[in-house]
């Protein structure tokens, strides 16, 4: 059986946050709120997505950083 764990995320302008994936989750994130910055460890892009995109983060990428590059960012961490 899937175990599914959300979280979420509420940062300003200019703040960044890690999300640790040391157990090798498929991750998503769902942006709410505001733009969000996100780049990943072993992987060379960086990805904005806005209010109602989702980024689908591959299981092998164990940190993630999120920084906000609008006043306000909400943004949702589904793992399954």
């Amino acid at each position: 059986m899937n175990t599914i764990k959300s979280d979420h995320i509420s940062i300003q302008n200019g703040e960044t946050t890690r999300i640790d994936n040391r157990e090798h989750r498929k991750l998503s994130l769902v942006c709410r709120e505001g733009v969000a910055w996100i780049t990943t460890t072993g992987d060379g892009g960086d990805y904005v997505i806005k209010p109602g995109e989702v980024l689908e983060i591959d299981a092998r990428r164990e940190g993630i950083v999120v920084g906000s590059i609008s006043p306000r960012l909400e943004l949702d961490v589904i793992s399954a």
